[in-house]
C-alpha cells in the first residue's frame, strides 16, 4: 500500500521505508484496507502518525522491536473507529456526551482487533489517548495506580509507556496540523500552545515534533 503525501520533514531516510514495508504485510494490510474502504481521511492521519512515531524512534534511539511496535502502533491505533458511524466521525458540530462515548470506545475496540499482534502492541493501542487532560479509558489517577498489582488493573511497564507516550503525542500533533471537514489545520505556533497545555506525557517530543 503507497503511503499517502505528507507535510512533515522528517529526519531519518529509513522512516518512510519502514512504513513501506509495514503496510504491505499482510496481516497489517488487511486492516489498512479495511480503514481506506470505511474512511480515508483515517487511513491518511494514520499513515501521517506512524511516520512521526517511527521518526521519533529513530531520533530516541529505541530497538528495532519498538521502532516496529511503533511503526503496528501507528498504522493501526485508529482501526477501532471502523466500528463507529461515520455520521459521527465526520460531523461538522459539536458531538454530543453519547457521541463522545462512542468515539471513546475505539481504543478498547481498536485493542481487541490487534490482540492477535501481542499484549504490548494492545497496551499502546487502549493507551494512545491517556496522555490528554481528558484522558481515556483511564483517567491520570487510574493510570498511576497501576502500578499496583490489583486484579483487573493494567501494570505498567517503562519502556510499553514510552512508546505510548510517543503515539499519543504523534496522534495529537497530527489531528491539530491537518485539515478536517470539521475544522482548520493549526500553525505550528498555535499547535505548540495547545499540546504545552494538554499533553501530559514526556514535552520533549513535543519540541522534537515541532521541528518536522
Amino acid at each position: 500500500m503507497e503511503v499517502p503525501q505528507y507535510q512533515y520533514q522528517l529526519r531519518f531516510q529509513q522512516t518512510g521505508e519502514l512504513i513501506r514495508k509495514f503496510s504491505s504485510e499482510k496481516r497489517i494490510k488487511k486492516y489498512l484496507e479495511a480503514l481506506q474502504n470505511y474512511n480515508p481521511h483515517v487511513l491518511d492521519h494514520s499513515f501521517r502518525v506512524a511516520l512521526l512515531c517511527v521518526d521519533l524512534g529513530f531520533e530516541n534511539e529505541f530497538g528495532e522491536r519498538e521502532i516496529q511496535l511503533l511503526g503496528y502502533a501507528g498504522l493501526l491505533h485508529d482501526i477501532g473507529k471502523v466500528q463507529i458511524s461515520l455520521e459521527v466521525l465526520d460531523k461538522d458540530s459539536i458531538l454530543t456526551s453519547f457521541e463522545k462515548e462512542l468515539v471513546n470506545e475505539h481504543t478498547r475496540s481498536g485493542s481487541q482487533v490487534v490482540h492477535g499482534f501481542g499484549d504490548d502492541l494492545r497496551r499502546i493501542i487502549i493507551g494512545h489517548h491517556e496522555y490528554q487532560e481528558n484522558s481515556y479509558p483511564r483517567k491520570k489517577t487510574e493510570r498511576r495506580a497501576s502500578g499496583r498489582k490489583e486484579k483487573g488493573r493494567r501494570e505498567d511497564n517503562p519502556l510499553i509507556e514510552s512508546l505510548t507516550e510517543i503515539l499519543a503525542v504523534s496522534d495529537s500533533y497530527d489531528a491539530l496540523r491537518s485539515e478536517r471537514v470539521y475544522k482548520p489545520s493549526k500553525d505550528k505556533a498555535e499547535t505548540k500552545r495547545i499540546m504545552l497545555s494538554q499533553y501530559t506525557g514526556d514535552s520533549k517530543y513535543i519540541n522534537q515534533l515541532l521541528k518536522r
